[in-house]
């Protein structure tokens, strides 16, 4: 393993809790403790309602018996008021998670009474614990206001993020086809987008335009997951450890979810091996644009000037299934 013997890496995980989400965190919380120190979970807007997300978050960490990671929620609207959200349709399928077995919700730990955005702005500021990753699979929402400021608050100090290690996050599309269709309820004019920037293309350009450094961020967008389906053939080959770990067989009841809601690739999946295992992705870095307030609205591009950004434009399918897959290989107790 490429981290094998390395300092653990700290990881806030800043997510929208989707299907390929559940996965992701039941991957972090697989992990041996000497590879990752799990120090939060912040619900970002995106595909679940945020505060029905913090539950489903919290399920998940109870059934990995780590009651003691805190839960924060962030607002249940964009940072860009006119920003878009996911079809209801799709939030009903990832709310309601039929098929997967979770401990009830009264067996979690309590919700944390501070905000995301609030948490994760002190934390960073904070270097008394060491640097953080922060992996985000959803919208950039929380990190926007964190780094940037809430206008209705009066809040524009952009903080001093000393104890940030990298951000690393799944989203957009370079030079590949986007992944949003035309709804009746989001009448999409473009399909150049990817969801996560769709949703709140205002945060994802505050965050990479204008407050990071280049060798902060890695960008997993669908150019790199597109090498990495969530396909009967990955299925199989999960299907041999699943019966292995309690969070092994809640990640094949989520494939199985994920199936009839057409999830096709391992989207969020793919970034949190990327934190782990760096060869997994092949990198160019380069400046980012990201369209706001246009009718392509949501459209990532590489640009001629700003801010260098890393952008994984491949994967490698064996070292990111020999990396999922391998975390799930240790037994319960």
């Amino acid at each position: 393993k490429e981290c094998q013997g390395a300092v653990p890496i700290r990881i806030i995980f800043d997510t929208d809790a989707g299907l390929d989400d559940d996965m992701a965190l039941a991957y972090l919380l697989s992990l041996p403790s000497n590879r990752v120190i799990l120090e939060a979970v912040t619900i970002s807007y995106g595909l679940s309602h945020t505060p029905k997300g913090a539950e489903t978050m919290s399920r998940i960490l109870a059934l990995g018996g780590r009651t003691d990671v805190p839960v924060y929620v962030g607002q249940n609207s964009p940072y860009d008021k006119n920003g878009t959200a996911f079809p209801e349709a799709w939030r009903s399928v990832v709310e309601h998670m039929e098929g997967v077995t979770l401990p009830a919700y009264e067996e979690c730990r309590p919700i944390e009474k501070e905000t995301a955005d609030t948490f994760l702005k002190k934390r960073l500021e904070d270097i008394s614990k060491g640097k953080v990753c922060i992996l985000a699979t959803g919208a950039l929402t929380n990190l926007a206001l964190a780094l940037a400021g809430n206008e209705e608050r009066n809040e524009r100090t952009v903080p001093e993020l000393v104890a940030l290690d990298r951000i690393v996050m799944m989203g957009g599309a370079f030079g590949v086809p986007g992944n949003v269709e035309t709804f009746e309820e989001i009448n999409a004019l473009s399909t150049d987008p990817e969801w996560n920037i769709y949703v709140d293309p205002l945060a994802a350009s505050v965050v990479l335009r204008h407050y990071i450094a280049a060798p902060k961020v890695l960008v997993v967008p669908l150019d790199a997951t597109n090498d990495v389906p969530l396909d009967e053939a990955f299925i199989e080959k999960f299907r041999a450890v699943e019966s292995q770990t309690v969070l092994g067989r809640l990640v094949f009841q989520v494939m199985h979810c994920a199936e009839g809601a057409s999830v096709r690739y391992c989207w969020d999946n793919l970034a949190a091996v990327a934190c782990f295992a760096p060869s997994v992705v092949l990198t160019e870095r380069h400046p980012v644009s990201v369209a706001v307030g246009t009718l392509d609205a949501g459209t990532t591009r590489r640009a001629d000037s700003g801010p260098l950004v890393n952008v994984a434009y491949h994967a490698d399918g064996h070292i990111f299934t020999s990396n999922f897959v391998g975390a799930f290989t240790r037994k319960d107790g």
